[in-house]
């Protein structure tokens, strides 16, 4: 893959909480070209919020394995 050249921090508005965080370059750079993500792609939630989530999704996953 190659690098895009145009990574800049970028600021958004988190869809849960409404705050505002940083998309840094690193962060851009990391997520594009290692984790394969789509290239025009952006984060809709801050970071805690992402992990809010991504925690609700693990317990989820986990008592759907407990009731099988």
């Amino acid at each position: 893959v190659k690098p895009f050249l145009a990574y800049y921090d970028k600021t958004f508005s988190c869809k849960d909480c409404r705050e505002d965080f940083l998309f840094s370059k690193e962060d851009q750079q990391y997520g594009y070209e290692k984790l394969k993500f789509e290239i025009f792609s952006r984060p809709v939630r801050c970071p805690e919020c992402s992990k809010k989530v991504k925690a609700e999704r693990q317990l989820n996953t986990e008592l759907s394995e407990l009731l099988k």
